[in-house]
């Protein structure tokens, strides 16, 4: 429901970051800069990184990245949800037990099978993050690459032997 009422929401705040530069050096800035990295060998271009930045600022719900195949839209979408990913654990941490982030709820309709579920407390709910493809090509590069373990675990050794050469 809320990403509906945010989809609803027309934004008159909108920056051309080709006009004012004044504001990409401000979201270059660290204040700007995310907490987490996505482990790998390079590091994202300018744009991609003026939009990671953007994003993890969030003073924006909504966050749209148009490109063509191959231009870095999925390495863009790793490196926020590292830092939304960061972010989820920070809030969590806050609860003495994880089972504390989650409040029991009934359905709204009473079945037999289904007595009760556990909704997120708004503390942690806002960390979700949904991503939407027009030919979801985006999307099914993600959701297969966020869960691969070997992947990652190669991007982090690729990290460590990047920095080691790299001094």
């Amino acid at each position: 429901k809320e990403y509906i009422e945010v989809l609803n929401m027309s934004y008159s705040n909108k920056t051309d970051i080709k006009k004012e530069i004044d504001k990409v050096n401000d979201i270059l800035s660290a204040d700007y800069m995310p907490r987490a990295k996505w482990p790998g060998k390079f590091a994202p271009a300018l744009m991609q990184q003026i939009a990671i930045n953007y994003s993890c600022k969030g003073e924006n719900p909504l966050l749209s990245v148009n490109g063509p195949p191959g231009t870095g839209k999925t390495t863009l979408l790793k490196e926020i949800i590292a830092q939304k990913v960061y972010e989820f654990a920070l809030a969590i941490s806050e609860y003495d037990t994880p089972d504390q982030a989650f409040i029991e709820s009934e359905f709204p309709q009473k079945n037999d099978v289904f007595k009760k579920w556990y909704k997120p407390a708004a503390s942690i709910s806002k960390y979700g993050i949904l991503v939407c493809s027009c030919n979801n090509s985006a999307v099914e590069n993600i959701s297969l690459e966020l869960p691969d373990l070997d992947e990652l675990k190669n991007s982090i050794l690729i990290t460590k032997e990047y920095k080691r050469n790299n001094k």
